[in-house]
């Protein structure tokens, strides 16, 4: 079930990313951050009073976690600039490269009070995969 919504993800991410640079494209870079952003949030707040749901949080927990949607926005930010410049695929394998990057880190050292994850040989193998797979496509082309 997880992989499943794991894989779903990619898909969304696609036509999320689609759907930033075409706004990016006709409103701006700024623009189109407050458009994304806004339309987000009414969405959300439509979703949240569906269910009724209260702002209290469950336990005490680091104000500074309250600052997690500033990461949003400049995930959005280079998301909207790179689809435009580097295209679809290149920003989503590219962007790969750096979720690997640093999930692994995270779940090697256990940061952030995560279960600790070692790396062995099979995840070094498939981000090795995954890394020349990259760097093909990232390849520049003869010109013909």
């Amino acid at each position: 079930m997880y992989q499943a919504s794991a894989m779903a993800i990619g898909t969304l991410i696609t036509l999320m990313l689609f759907a930033n640079g075409a706004l990016q494209t006709a409103f701006g870079t700024s623009r189109s951050l407050v458009i994304i952003h806004a339309t987000g949030t009414v969405v959300l707040m439509a979703f949240l009073l569906a269910q009724r749901a209260s702002f209290k949080a469950r336990e005490h927990i680091n104000p500074f976690l309250y600052s997690a949607g500033a990461p949003g926005v400049l995930l959005v930010f280079f998301n909207v600039t790179t689809v435009t410049s580097i295209g679809l695929t290149m920003s989503i394998a590219l962007g790969l490269v750096g979720q690997i990057v640093a999930s692994s880190v995270v779940d090697h050292y256990g940061l952030f009070a995560l279960e600790k994850r070692r790396a062995n040989i099979k995840k070094v193998a498939g981000f090795a995969l995954i890394m020349a797979g990259i760097a093909v496509m990232a390849w520049p082309r003869a010109e013909s």
